[in-house]
């Protein structure tokens, strides 16, 4: 027996693990703001990098009062309330604000990735084609092996 029906198994698979990010992670389409506040000393602070809390938009400051309220001093804001005056990607976006006197480090990431890198939900999709196109590699050249080469005799 040869390797045709487990090569078409493989290429199968892995054409279905190529396509399934498209159909499993399409996300809300809403983006998801991460905040997250911490206190700053003195000598952390670049004068010409503080924005002060009065000069933020209402969006800005009710973000940042979200996210100092809040127990652990983070806060997740959605869609149009994920203010224009921080940048959010996905590496956390330091910020200095000034607020009543008070320096504080606020920072902004998607919120889907922690902060920390690309999302969950991208590492997995890179995850998934990577294996699929892995599969159908293997697909190709198992089922090409298998093949049986042309003698030219008629």
């Amino acid at each position: 027996m040869g390797y045709t029906f487990p090569a078409k198994i493989l290429l199968v698979s892995g054409v279905i693990l190529l396509v399934s990010p498209f159909l499993l992670f399409t996300g809300s389409g809403e983006l998801q703001c991460g905040n997250e506040v911490s206190g700053l000393d003195e000598e952390e602070i670049a004068p010409d990098e503080v924005v002060h809390y009065h000069r933020l938009s209402a969006d800005a400051q009710r973000a940042f009062d979200k996210a100092l309220g809040s127990g652990d001093n983070t806060a997740v804001v959605s869609g149009d309330n994920c203010p224009e005056a921080f940048s959010y990607s996905d590496w956390p976006q330091p910020h200095t604000i000034e607020k009543n006197g008070t320096y504080y480090r606020l920072e902004t990431y998607h919120a889907g990735s922690g902060g920390f890198g690309p999302s969950l939900e991208s590492r997995r999709s890179i995850g998934l084609m990577f294996g699929g196109f892995a599969l159908a590699v293997v697909g190709v050249v198992l089922f090409n092996y298998d093949r049986k080469p042309e003698t030219g005799d008629q």
